[in-house]
């Protein structure tokens, strides 16, 4: 089995509720943080697959907390700072990587945010840091298409059932 480590985003968790924080505590495997209405949950779990994985934690937060609904799975998205910070090199040697000056192959980022801040996926840079250096998480990432996989099963878990045809 593959040690996987997820982030998943749920509604209906008060953590205001005593009962709701001690259920959740009942499985230290997931880090919690509020953020608005939604909770995000950082998993660590064991599983086949990643979308398994994401079927175990949301099981196990739907039977500690019963009004929680998951959301969507998201990507870890890591600047080049985040990156220096998780491997302890400097943002210099990073960004060496990042511009093709040192090591080829470096992944492409996700996008820009803020003020053209280059992002990505931390399963993509982590997978290029053990192929080419030997650092970096042993934990398997969700990739985009996990990601992709996940929250469509979560959107079908979501979806009412369909209406059966009266005879």
């Amino acid at each position: 089995m593959t040690t996987f480590r997820l982030n998943l985003v749920f509604h209906g968790v008060d953590f205001d509720d005593d009962a709701v924080f001690e259920a959740l505590a009942e499985h230290p495997h997931i880090l919690w943080r509020a953020q608005g209405k939604t909770a995000h949950a950082t998993a660590v779990v064991e599983a086949g697959s990643a979308l398994k994985a994401a079927g175990l934690v949301s099981q196990q937060v739907l039977a500690a907390v019963p009004s929680a609904r998951p959301l969507v799975a998201e990507e870890d998205l890591v600047s080049i700072p985040d990156v220096a910070s998780r491997i302890g090199m400097t943002r210099e040697a990073v960004r060496n990587w990042a511009d093709g000056r040192r090591q080829a192959g470096f992944p492409l980022p996700r996008g820009v945010v803020g003020d053209g801040i280059k992002v990505w996926a931390w399963a993509d840079v982590n997978a290029w840091l053990r192929t080419n250096l030997g650092i970096g998480d042993d934990d398997a990432m969700a990739t985009q298409h996990d990601i992709a996989m996940i929250n469509a099963f979560f959107r079908q878990e979501a979806s009412p059932l369909p209406m059966q045809k009266r005879r």
